[in-house]
Protein backbone atom coordinates (compact mmCIF):
# COMPACT_ATOMS: atom_id res chain seq x y z
CA UNK A 1 0.00 0.00 0.00
CA UNK A 2 1.89 3.03 -1.26
CA UNK A 3 -0.19 5.65 0.57
CA UNK A 4 -0.67 3.83 3.91
CA UNK A 5 2.00 3.53 6.60
CA UNK A 6 1.52 1.54 9.80
CA UNK A 7 3.12 1.96 13.24
CA UNK A 8 3.09 -0.58 16.07
CA UNK A 9 5.11 0.38 19.16
CA UNK A 10 4.33 -2.97 20.77
CA UNK A 11 6.36 -4.93 18.26
CA UNK A 12 9.63 -6.11 19.80
CA UNK A 13 10.65 -8.73 17.25
CA UNK A 14 13.31 -8.21 14.60
CA UNK A 15 12.23 -7.56 11.02
CA UNK A 16 12.73 -5.06 8.21
CA UNK A 17 10.46 -2.11 8.95
CA UNK A 18 8.80 -0.78 5.82
CA UNK A 19 5.44 0.47 7.08
CA UNK A 20 3.41 -2.44 5.77
CA UNK A 21 0.71 -3.64 8.16
CA UNK A 22 2.65 -6.92 8.66
CA UNK A 23 6.02 -5.17 9.01
CA UNK A 24 5.13 -1.79 10.55
CA UNK A 25 7.43 0.91 11.77
CA UNK A 26 8.00 0.98 15.50
CA UNK A 27 8.07 4.79 15.83
CA UNK A 28 5.95 7.59 14.44
CA UNK A 29 9.00 9.60 13.44
CA UNK A 30 10.23 6.81 11.16
CA UNK A 31 6.80 6.45 9.58
CA UNK A 32 6.45 10.20 9.11
CA UNK A 33 9.87 10.53 7.51
CA UNK A 34 8.87 7.92 4.95
CA UNK A 35 5.31 9.12 4.41
CA UNK A 36 6.10 12.77 3.75
CA UNK A 37 8.29 11.96 0.74
CA UNK A 38 6.18 12.97 -2.22
CA UNK A 39 3.11 13.83 -0.12
CA UNK A 40 0.93 16.43 -1.88
CA UNK A 41 -2.67 17.36 -2.59
CA UNK A 42 -2.92 14.75 -5.35
CA UNK A 43 -0.85 12.23 -3.42
CA UNK A 44 -1.97 12.22 0.25
CA UNK A 45 -0.37 9.82 2.72
CA UNK A 46 -1.79 8.28 5.90
CA UNK A 47 -0.11 7.02 9.06
CA UNK A 48 -2.10 4.40 10.97
CA UNK A 49 -1.23 3.85 14.62
CA UNK A 50 -1.86 0.23 15.61
CA UNK A 51 -1.05 0.57 19.32
CA UNK A 52 -0.64 3.26 21.95
CA UNK A 53 2.75 4.94 21.91
CA UNK A 54 4.95 7.33 23.91
CA UNK A 55 6.60 9.77 21.51
CA UNK A 56 6.70 13.41 20.45
CA UNK A 57 6.04 14.07 16.76
CA UNK A 58 6.70 17.12 14.56
CA UNK A 59 4.54 17.38 11.44
CA UNK A 60 6.10 19.80 8.94
CA UNK A 61 4.72 18.52 5.63
CA UNK A 62 1.10 18.75 4.55
CA UNK A 63 -1.12 15.92 3.32
CA UNK A 64 0.22 13.37 5.79
CA UNK A 65 -2.68 12.38 8.04
CA UNK A 66 -2.41 10.65 11.41
CA UNK A 67 -5.09 8.34 12.79
CA UNK A 68 -5.61 5.71 15.43
CA UNK A 69 -6.32 2.51 13.53
CA UNK A 70 -8.92 0.91 15.80
CA UNK A 71 -11.57 0.00 13.22
CA UNK A 72 -14.06 1.22 15.79
CA UNK A 73 -16.83 3.74 15.53
CA UNK A 74 -16.82 4.44 19.26
CA UNK A 75 -14.75 7.07 21.02
CA UNK A 76 -12.22 4.72 22.60
CA UNK A 77 -9.09 5.74 20.73
CA UNK A 78 -5.48 4.69 21.05
CA UNK A 79 -3.19 6.91 23.15
CA UNK A 80 -0.25 9.02 22.12
CA UNK A 81 1.66 10.11 25.23
CA UNK A 82 3.49 13.21 24.08
CA UNK A 83 3.13 16.37 22.02
CA UNK A 84 2.28 16.73 18.34
CA UNK A 85 3.82 19.89 16.89
CA UNK A 86 2.39 21.09 13.58
CA UNK A 87 4.88 23.51 12.05
CA UNK A 88 5.24 23.78 8.26
CA UNK A 89 8.30 25.66 7.08
CA UNK A 90 7.16 26.80 3.61
CA UNK A 91 4.33 26.70 1.08
CA UNK A 92 0.88 28.19 0.58
CA UNK A 93 -2.22 27.30 2.55
CA UNK A 94 -3.20 24.72 -0.09
CA UNK A 95 0.15 22.99 0.48
CA UNK A 96 -0.26 22.76 4.23
CA UNK A 97 -3.29 20.64 5.12
CA UNK A 98 -2.89 18.54 8.30
CA UNK A 99 -5.30 16.03 9.81
CA UNK A 100 -5.52 14.00 13.04
CA UNK A 101 -8.40 11.68 13.86
CA UNK A 102 -9.50 8.96 16.29
CA UNK A 103 -6.64 9.46 18.71
CA UNK A 104 -6.16 10.36 22.38
CA UNK A 105 -3.23 12.65 23.16
CA UNK A 106 -2.06 12.84 26.76
CA UNK A 107 0.42 15.09 28.52
CA UNK A 108 0.65 13.97 32.18
CA UNK A 109 0.64 16.52 34.99
CA UNK A 110 4.32 15.97 35.63
CA UNK A 111 5.21 16.70 32.00
CA UNK A 112 5.08 20.31 30.82
CA UNK A 113 3.71 21.25 27.44
CA UNK A 114 0.58 21.10 25.31
CA UNK A 115 -1.01 18.13 23.58
CA UNK A 116 -1.02 19.82 20.16
CA UNK A 117 1.03 22.90 19.22
CA UNK A 118 -0.01 24.59 15.98
CA UNK A 119 2.95 26.80 15.06
CA UNK A 120 4.81 27.56 11.82
CA UNK A 121 5.28 31.31 12.23
CA UNK A 122 3.59 33.10 9.32
CA UNK A 123 3.41 30.03 7.07
CA UNK A 124 -0.32 29.51 6.37
CA UNK A 125 -1.94 26.19 7.26
CA UNK A 126 -5.18 24.35 7.84
CA UNK A 127 -5.54 21.74 10.56
CA UNK A 128 -8.44 19.30 10.87
CA UNK A 129 -9.09 17.51 14.18
CA UNK A 130 -11.85 14.94 14.46
CA UNK A 131 -12.62 12.58 17.35
CA UNK A 132 -9.46 13.62 19.18
CA UNK A 133 -9.38 13.28 22.98
CA UNK A 134 -7.00 15.79 24.60
CA UNK A 135 -5.75 15.31 28.17
CA UNK A 136 -3.16 17.57 29.81
CA UNK A 137 -2.42 18.77 33.28
CA UNK A 138 0.67 20.93 33.68
CA UNK A 139 0.30 24.60 34.73
CA UNK A 140 -0.67 26.84 31.82
CA UNK A 141 -0.88 23.95 29.36
CA UNK A 142 -3.66 23.41 26.83
CA UNK A 143 -5.04 20.58 24.76
CA UNK A 144 -4.57 22.71 21.64
CA UNK A 145 -2.27 25.73 21.54
CA UNK A 146 -2.43 27.87 18.37
CA UNK A 147 0.11 30.54 17.47
CA UNK A 148 0.24 30.97 13.70
CA UNK A 149 -0.01 34.32 11.90
CA UNK A 150 -0.36 32.95 8.36
CA UNK A 151 -3.09 34.55 6.26
CA UNK A 152 -6.34 32.52 6.47
CA UNK A 153 -4.76 29.92 8.76
CA UNK A 154 -7.43 27.97 10.63
CA UNK A 155 -7.87 24.98 12.95
CA UNK A 156 -11.19 23.18 12.44
CA UNK A 157 -12.39 20.62 14.97
CA UNK A 158 -15.36 18.30 15.24
CA UNK A 159 -16.42 15.70 17.83
CA UNK A 160 -13.43 16.46 20.04
CA UNK A 161 -13.18 15.91 23.80
CA UNK A 162 -11.17 18.18 26.13
CA UNK A 163 -10.48 16.47 29.45
CA UNK A 164 -7.70 18.44 31.18
CA UNK A 165 -6.81 17.56 34.75
CA UNK A 166 -4.96 19.39 37.56
CA UNK A 167 -4.15 22.84 36.11
CA UNK A 168 -4.55 22.19 32.37
CA UNK A 169 -6.88 24.00 29.96
CA UNK A 170 -8.64 23.17 26.70
CA UNK A 171 -7.74 25.61 23.89
CA UNK A 172 -5.53 28.68 23.69
CA UNK A 173 -5.45 30.84 20.54
CA UNK A 174 -2.62 33.35 20.63
CA UNK A 175 -2.71 34.02 16.88
CA UNK A 176 -5.02 32.46 14.31
CA UNK A 177 -8.56 31.10 14.11
CA UNK A 178 -10.05 28.04 15.78
CA UNK A 179 -13.52 26.65 15.04
CA UNK A 180 -14.94 23.88 17.26
CA UNK A 181 -18.21 22.10 16.43
CA UNK A 182 -20.04 19.34 18.32
CA UNK A 183 -17.26 19.13 20.91
CA UNK A 184 -17.23 19.09 24.71
CA UNK A 185 -15.08 19.53 27.79
CA UNK A 186 -15.15 18.16 31.32
CA UNK A 187 -14.49 20.04 34.53
CA UNK A 188 -11.73 18.29 36.40
CA UNK A 189 -9.30 21.23 36.60
CA UNK A 190 -9.11 22.12 40.29
CA UNK A 191 -6.95 25.23 39.81
CA UNK A 192 -7.25 26.07 36.12
CA UNK A 193 -7.06 29.78 35.26
CA UNK A 194 -8.63 29.63 31.78
CA UNK A 195 -10.33 26.62 30.24
CA UNK A 196 -10.43 28.39 26.87
CA UNK A 197 -8.51 31.54 25.95
CA UNK A 198 -8.09 33.95 23.05
CA UNK A 199 -5.40 36.62 22.96
CA UNK A 200 -5.49 39.79 20.87
CA UNK A 201 -4.49 37.95 17.70
CA UNK A 202 -6.83 35.03 18.24
CA UNK A 203 -10.35 34.12 17.24
CA UNK A 204 -12.17 31.25 18.98
CA UNK A 205 -15.56 30.02 17.79
CA UNK A 206 -17.83 27.34 19.29
CA UNK A 207 -21.00 25.89 17.74
CA UNK A 208 -23.20 23.16 19.21
CA UNK A 209 -20.73 22.50 22.03
CA UNK A 210 -21.07 21.61 25.70
CA UNK A 211 -18.30 23.32 27.63
CA UNK A 212 -17.81 22.51 31.30
CA UNK A 213 -14.93 23.27 33.61
CA UNK A 214 -13.73 24.27 37.06
CA UNK A 215 -11.86 27.44 36.24
CA UNK A 216 -11.37 31.06 37.18
CA UNK A 217 -12.51 31.88 33.64
CA UNK A 218 -14.27 29.36 31.41
CA UNK A 219 -13.52 31.57 28.41
CA UNK A 220 -11.06 34.44 28.69
CA UNK A 221 -10.40 37.06 26.04
CA UNK A 222 -7.23 38.89 26.99
CA UNK A 223 -6.83 41.25 24.03
CA UNK A 224 -8.83 43.42 21.74
CA UNK A 225 -7.07 44.43 18.53
CA UNK A 226 -8.43 41.44 16.60
CA UNK A 227 -11.91 42.79 17.30
CA UNK A 228 -11.37 45.53 14.73
CA UNK A 229 -11.86 42.96 11.98
CA UNK A 230 -13.99 40.30 13.65
CA UNK A 231 -15.14 38.71 16.88
CA UNK A 232 -12.58 37.37 19.33
CA UNK A 233 -15.14 34.95 20.78
CA UNK A 234 -18.36 33.54 19.33
CA UNK A 235 -20.73 31.00 20.89
CA UNK A 236 -23.72 29.54 19.11
CA UNK A 237 -26.09 26.85 20.40
CA UNK A 238 -23.62 26.15 23.19
CA UNK A 239 -24.02 25.38 26.89
CA UNK A 240 -21.24 26.77 29.10
CA UNK A 241 -20.98 25.63 32.74
CA UNK A 242 -18.39 26.69 35.32
CA UNK A 243 -18.34 24.48 38.42
CA UNK A 244 -16.07 26.78 40.42
CA UNK A 245 -18.09 28.67 43.02
CA UNK A 246 -16.33 31.97 42.29
CA UNK A 247 -15.53 31.37 38.63
CA UNK A 248 -16.72 33.48 35.71
CA UNK A 249 -18.34 32.31 32.51
CA UNK A 250 -16.87 34.67 29.91
CA UNK A 251 -14.29 37.33 30.79
CA UNK A 252 -13.75 40.18 28.31
CA UNK A 253 -10.86 42.61 28.50
CA UNK A 254 -10.86 46.15 27.13
CA UNK A 255 -11.41 46.31 23.39
CA UNK A 256 -12.41 42.68 22.99
CA UNK A 257 -15.43 41.68 20.94
CA UNK A 258 -17.73 38.73 21.65
CA UNK A 259 -20.95 37.35 20.19
CA UNK A 260 -23.31 34.96 22.00
CA UNK A 261 -26.39 33.48 20.39
CA UNK A 262 -28.88 30.83 21.57
CA UNK A 263 -26.63 29.76 24.42
CA UNK A 264 -26.83 28.91 28.09
CA UNK A 265 -24.35 30.19 30.70
CA UNK A 266 -24.51 28.31 33.99
CA UNK A 267 -22.52 29.97 36.78
CA UNK A 268 -22.33 29.02 40.47
CA UNK A 269 -23.28 31.02 43.58
CA UNK A 270 -19.91 32.16 44.89
CA UNK A 271 -19.19 35.78 45.73
CA UNK A 272 -18.14 37.79 42.68
CA UNK A 273 -18.98 35.11 40.13
CA UNK A 274 -20.24 36.60 36.87
CA UNK A 275 -21.81 34.96 33.87
CA UNK A 276 -20.17 37.64 31.73
CA UNK A 277 -17.30 39.51 33.34
CA UNK A 278 -16.86 42.60 31.18
CA UNK A 279 -15.01 45.89 31.57
CA UNK A 280 -15.36 49.30 30.00
CA UNK A 281 -14.83 49.23 26.21
CA UNK A 282 -15.41 45.47 25.96
CA UNK A 283 -18.12 44.74 23.40
CA UNK A 284 -20.77 42.04 23.58
CA UNK A 285 -23.41 41.29 20.96
CA UNK A 286 -26.26 39.03 22.07
CA UNK A 287 -29.03 37.57 19.97
CA UNK A 288 -32.48 36.08 20.71
CA UNK A 289 -32.99 33.47 23.36
CA UNK A 290 -29.61 33.45 25.07
CA UNK A 291 -30.21 32.21 28.61
CA UNK A 292 -27.97 33.26 31.48
CA UNK A 293 -28.27 31.02 34.55
CA UNK A 294 -26.75 32.15 37.83
CA UNK A 295 -27.54 32.80 41.47
CA UNK A 296 -25.16 35.62 42.34
CA UNK A 297 -26.21 38.30 39.87
CA UNK A 298 -23.75 41.08 39.14
CA UNK A 299 -23.45 41.62 35.39
CA UNK A 300 -27.21 41.48 34.93
CA UNK A 301 -29.20 42.22 38.05
CA UNK A 302 -32.27 40.39 39.30
CA UNK A 303 -34.57 42.59 37.22
CA UNK A 304 -32.68 41.73 34.05
CA UNK A 305 -31.04 45.16 33.74
CA UNK A 306 -27.46 45.42 32.54
CA UNK A 307 -25.46 46.71 35.48
CA UNK A 308 -21.95 47.09 34.06
CA UNK A 309 -20.69 49.52 31.44
CA UNK A 310 -19.62 46.92 28.93
CA UNK A 311 -21.17 47.88 25.59
CA UNK A 312 -23.97 45.40 24.90
CA UNK A 313 -25.95 45.17 21.67
CA UNK A 314 -29.16 43.23 22.14
CA UNK A 315 -31.74 41.91 19.72
CA UNK A 316 -35.23 41.24 21.11
CA UNK A 317 -35.22 39.62 24.58
CA UNK A 318 -31.59 38.65 24.81
CA UNK A 319 -31.45 37.91 28.52
CA UNK A 320 -33.49 35.70 30.80
CA UNK A 321 -32.53 35.65 34.46
CA UNK A 322 -33.02 32.78 36.89
CA UNK A 323 -32.03 32.92 40.54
Amino acid sequence: MTSQYFVDANRTDDYTQDGNILTPYKTLSAAYAAAKIGAAMLNPKYINLLSSITENLTMDTGYVGLQGFTNSGVRAPLYLNGTITIAPTAGTITDNFFGITNLAIQKPEVTSGNCIDVLGGAVPLRVFLESVWLQNGSPGSFGVNINNTGASSVVNGQLNQFSPFATGGGIQVINGICNMVDSDSTGGSASCDSMFAAASGGKLNFARCQLEGNATHMIKCSGGDYGTSGYNITLGQTLLTNNRSTGHGITLSAGSLASIGTCGLNIQTGSGAKAINGVASANLATFPYSLVLFDSVTFVNAAGIIARNTTVTTNKAAYSVMS
